[in-house]
């Protein structure tokens, strides 16, 4: 496999490649800086050709995530006119040519309006508007049940007008295909694929081979797109994992594992999560684990429900315990986290009470926690129920490009928050399929060495009643040296829909704008670039050792 020189990327530039090599804006800001350095560095020739080069690939591959977004046209034919083949380039003129951002489409599209979006489509069936079409895909995949967008899928092919260049319909097509099920269109994606030879095609093909339980003919694949595209940390990782057998291990918790939950009014969300917990329970679990769940001051039905589980489970195995008031999620964490039958036990997973785990899930954290002993703290991938494309949150990295200093922000703009939201920037194609080391997880399923978390303190209750505590707790052990790992193989549903929350809201609100202020106060710019700089040297080294694997299985002839 090609070596990608890592030594020629400016600091800044190689921080944000080692955070992720997804992320339709992510991308295109790298690629931004990427042709600003190749500038800066106008009198090394070489260097200034490999950065331009480099900036020009990430453009493309930007816009190969949003085939639709106009605004990555321009800049990609002015930069590589000549060096883009014949059908691209004329999809990319006709996409400059049409597009014609409406304030109507926008204000559809962020109040979630499906329905109006459909309207406007059909009412519209020979304008050829793909700032419209592209708003109507991105809420169906928010928004639709698997059935309503594979309806879309037949309608879009009845309805050419729509989208009548070709190349355009291929790669979004593609997009549709390898999103919902992707394992079940093989045969289509392979075809498309066929018409339109981009790296970001062949991704999607693989990405259906592995789904489709065919891992040797998705490495295949993989393995060209990484000669084209080394720079690519999240495929680089999960060939890895494929080629290794990493995305089938599976390890128990042992020396006792607590499984806690706090609750406040959400009953119904409440059985349906610890349901999902009994069904995926194995005898490894069983036989580690002792569920605890905390009755937030709860004024519907949940201590009922909770003593319903009890005598299910048996006082052995479960307890719940109750308090007056909602004392708010830090002070629930440290109330649970406090009691000396926890405390004695090894491991302690923190739950949401309405995250639904799959079989398998504590055995692929014991797994996670096996292969990186000396982490902080472990994770997983967390999608929307009902919505597995729709990704809440993944590994999480410091974001050091646009984190100001706290109180330099203009008046009444809130602090940026201080990690990526890659995950956030388009939908599920399994870029996240990975184990590796990262600053923090989401706190839906936050697995904990006891004696650790007790050592740090907990969770601090200035975050009360609730936001951003979790992700305080995972930066602080990254401000001394520590880092979390996501097992990117581990995906639980969360019954709350913040993936498609967060890709609308425009800021955070009342408590959480103050809780991240808080947080930004904790982490000031400064520390944000020492813990990126140092958690970044274990992130390159983790990738280079991803490499050797690879290119020795591949040239020793041990992997197609």
């Amino acid at each position: 496999m090609r070596t990608f020189p890592w030594a020629e990327v400016p600091h800044q530039l190689r921080l944000g490649l080692l955070a992720g090599g997804t992320g339709r804006s992510h991308l295109a800001g790298l690629a931004r800086g990427s042709l600003a350095a190749s500038r800066v560095h106008a009198g090394s020739p070489e260097r200034s050709g490999f950065l331009a080069r480099l900036g020009f690939d990430l453009l493309l591959a930007a816009w190969e995530e949003d085939a639709l977004n106009g605004a990555l046209a321009h800049p990609l034919l002015t930069l590589g006119d000549s060096a883009l083949p014949p059908t691209v380039r004329n999809a990319l003129r006709w996409l400059v040519e049409h597009w014609r951002p409406e304030a109507r489409t926008e204000r559809l599209a962020n109040r979630g309006d499906l329905q109006g979006l459909r309207q406007l489509l059909e009412q519209r069936t020979q304008a050829q508007d793909p700032h419209l079409l592209r708003a109507v895909v991105e809420v169906l995949l928010l928004e639709g049940e698997p059935a309503d967008i594979l309806s879309f899928i037949s309608q879009f092919a009845q309805n050419p007008d729509w989208l009548p260049e070709p190349t355009l319909r291929t790669m979004l097509s593609a997009d549709l295909y390898a999103v919902v099920e992707p394992g079940m269109h093989v045969d289509r994606l392979s075809a498309l694929a066929e018409e339109l030879p981009l790296a970001g095609m062949r991704e999607r093909l693989a990405h259906a081979l592995y789904r489709s339980g065919d891992p040797e003919r998705a490495l295949s694949l993989w393995r060209g797109v990484l000669e084209a595209r080394p720079w690519n940390v999240n495929l680089a990782l999960r060939s890895r994992d494929v080629l290794l057998g990493r995305d089938q291990e599976f390890a128990p918790l042992a020396g006792g594992c607590s499984i806690l939950l706090y609750s406040w009014n959400k009953q119904d969300d409440l059985h349906r999560a610890l349901t999902a917990l009994e069904a995926a329970a194995t005898s490894d679990f069983l036989r580690e684990t002792r569920v605890v769940v905390l009755d937030n001051g709860s004024t519907d039905q949940t201590p009922e429900t909770l003593r319903n589980w009890c005598g299910r489970w048996g006082r052995d195995r479960f307890e719940h315990v109750r308090l007056d008031v909602n004392v708010g999620a830090p002070a629930a964490r440290n109330w649970l986290l406090a009691r000396e039958d926890v405390r004695s036990r090894r491991w302690t997973v923190f739950l949401d009470d309405d995250a639904l785990v799959p079989s398998g899930w504590f055995e692929r954290l014991g797994a996670a926690a096996r292969r990186y002993p000396d982490a902080q703290a472990w994770g997983c991938t967390v999608v929307d129920a009902g919505r597995p494309w729709v990704l809440q949150s993944a590994d999480l990295h410091l974001r050091v490009a646009h984190t100001p200093e706290p109180g330099t922000e203009p008046r009444g703009q809130t602090p940026a928050l201080p990690v990526t939201d890659l995950q956030h920037q388009g939908f599920d194609l399994g870029r996240f399929d990975s184990l590796r080391c990262c600053a923090s997880v989401t706190g839906c399923c936050h697995l904990f060495r006891t004696r650790s978390l007790v050592e740090r303190g907990g969770f601090d209750i200035r975050y009360s009643p609730s936001q951003f505590d979790d992700l305080d707790c995972d930066l602080r052990a990254v401000a001394q040296g520590g880092y979390t790992v996501c097992q990117g193989w581990l995906r639980v549903e969360h019954l709350k829909r913040s993936g498609v929350a967060a890709r609308r809201a425009k800021g955070a609100a009342g408590n959480g704008e103050g809780n991240l202020v808080k947080l930004r106060s904790r982490f000031s710019d400064r520390d944000v670039q020492r813990m990126a700089t140092e958690l970044a040297q274990r992130q390159e080294d983790e990738l280079q050792r991803a490499h050797a694997d690879l290119t020795d299985a591949w040239e020793s002839g041990a992997c197609p």
